[in-house]
């Protein structure tokens, strides 16, 4: 399945977009937007998709999803679907909004990391009362209020302990706070050639360093080794692959760099605890 872009608008009268949602089922699709999206569930149970992260939502599931990071709410099968059975309370808000003067401010800046950190998706469960009370408030208030309770929301699941990301870390992968041309040129490289063999002796090169100094360079910078972040990133794409095609198993293991199907298994399940096949049979249409 292809992800849909869902255009957000707050209209004249509002900043920024709040919801009840009440139905039998969530109408959700597989799409992404720009805005950042927060979601309460209050009633239903069914599963949810972050990036590459699948996973279950239940009552008092609360996450918050970054920018163009693709999502999917997928509710249990059930034999009727009465109105009201599947509720949830959705707040969705640009960065803009907030404006980049205002989260550079010393003031802002738990808030500020939040939002960077919310590019892979960040859970926060379950969700206690007070939380549920500040998204009440977000729906209730008008107004400079308004503005104020998203504010407090926001400093709230800032100041929570209890959080978790939900995509890897290269789904949506950002360049690095330390980033350098020749680490950007590397990075590039990988990209495009991930499904071939990487060698260090070429990578090196094209850092223009001997491969012990480029080994330690990488690892500083990238905080992983370049074999760990080669592979991680071959299984993200295959993810990626798996909830977006159709190709076989065996196709997108290939196609990504794997040359070995039982290695390539091993390793996906090592990463998901599922194999491959398993994480797309759960992707499937109730």
């Amino acid at each position: 399945m292809k992800a849909t872009r869902e255009h957000i608008d707050p209209g004249q009268e509002s900043g920024f977009v709040t919801w009840r949602l009440c139905a039998g089922r969530f109408a959700s699709v597989y799409h992404f937007h720009p805005e950042y999206e927060i979601t309460l569930i209050q009633a239903s149970e069914g599963r949810f998709l972050a990036g590459d992260y699948l996973g279950r939502f239940a009552p008092g599931h609360l996450a918050l999803i970054g920018p163009n990071l693709t999502h999917w709410y997928v509710n249990d099968p059930v034999p009727t679907e009465p109105p009201g059975r599947s509720r949830a309370l959705l707040i969705q808000f640009s960065r803009q909004f907030l404006g980049e003067a205002l989260l550079r401010q010393p003031e802002m800046r738990g808030i500020d990391q939040l939002l960077r950190r919310s590019v892979r998706g960040l859970l926060f469960e379950p969700a206690g009362e007070g939380m549920r009370r500040e998204m009440d408030a977000c729906m209730e208030a008008s107004g400079p209020e308004r503005v104020i309770a998203l504010l407090r929301l926001l400093a709230t699941l800032a100041a929570t302990g209890a959080v978790r990301p939900l995509a890897s870390p290269l789904h949506n992968e950002q360049a690095p706070p330390l980033a350098s041309r020749r680490l950007d040129r590397v990075l590039a490289h990988i990209q495009a050639h991930q499904a071939e063999r990487l060698e260090l002796r070429e990578l090196a090169g094209l850092a223009h360093m001997s491969p012990a100094a480029f080994s330690r360079f990488f690892h500083e910078r990238m905080g992983l080794t370049l074999s760990r972040y080669i592979l991680l990133k071959r299984l993200t794409e295959a993810a990626r692959l798996l909830v977006e095609t159709r190709y076989t198993v065996s196709e997108i293991a290939f196609a990504v760099g794997f040359n070995n199907l039982t290695h390539f298994n091993r390793q996906f399940k090592k990463w998901k605890a599922q194999t491959p096949s398993e994480f797309r049979r759960l992707l499937a249409p109730p």
